[in-house]
């Protein structure tokens, strides 16, 4: 959620289109319907999710590596590629931690914990978006106030900076946009890193996940 939702931003504050952002996020959810179906695939054909679901999560690890590495002027292929990544990553997450949870828990008690489930994914997303939103305009006010504060219309014009993306195109003379957008920068990579260590974070509760059996049927037939 963070990386859909701060990576147009970063695309829009290169000088892209929303449409043109868009068009680098479509591979997210393409990566989403391929993995969602393949992984229910694998364990179906092998029972066990562990060890798919540590690989799940590398690739949403792959994907905020290479938002790492990004300037203004990396390449749309990569971020294209990443987010495939992404989309696979999660996509695949969706329907291991749900079968997971279900196969942990008496039958019984499948609609509460697919409930549950939602829920948690739901709160996560917004405290995601939360954290990285704090990070992102704290960065951006400190760095802003620390290179341009020192100009006549700084108390007016950095709020404008930071409330509207269109405003690169229009600052006040004197301001210099490379720099400006420079800070843009730095601020979306504060955003990268903090999504680096929550997706590492994750990578470490994937892996603690115990085995369960997968039953083929809901009277809980062990497997052939």
């Amino acid at each position: 959620m963070m990386a859909l939702f701060f990576v147009p931003l970063y695309l829009q504050a290169r000088g892209g289109s929303a449409t043109s952002a868009g068009l680098v996020i479509l591979f997210a959810p393409i990566g989403i319907c391929f993995s969602s179906v393949g992984s229910g695939y694998v364990m179906k054909k092998t029972g066990r999710y562990v060890g798919l679901g540590i690989f799940a999560v590398s690739l949403q690890v792959a994907h905020v590596i290479i938002l790492t590495t990004t300037n203004d002027t990396t390449p749309k292929w990569q971020l294209m590629l990443s987010f495939l990544l992404l989309g696979s990553g999660y996509g695949a997450m969706l329907t291991i931690t749900l079968l997971a949870c279900l196969a942990a828990v008496d039958h019984s008690q499948q609609a509460v914990i697919t409930a549950a489930t939602y829920g948690f994914r739901s709160v996560g997303g917004t405290v995601g978006i939360t954290i990285a939103s704090t990070v992102y305009q704290n960065v951006l006010k400190t760095q802003l106030w620390d290179r341009f504060g020192g100009l006549p219309d700084a108390a007016a014009e950095i709020p404008r900076i930071r409330d509207d993306l269109d405003e690169l195109k229009h600052l006040p003379e004197g301001w210099d946009v490379g720099a400006v957008i420079s800070v843009f920068m730095e601020a979306f990579r504060s955003v990268w890193l903090t999504m680096l260590g929550l997706v590492l974070l994750g990578l470490v509760c994937v892996s603690l996940m115990k085995q369960h059996t997968l039953h083929t049927t809901l009277s809980r037939d062990e497997r052939s």
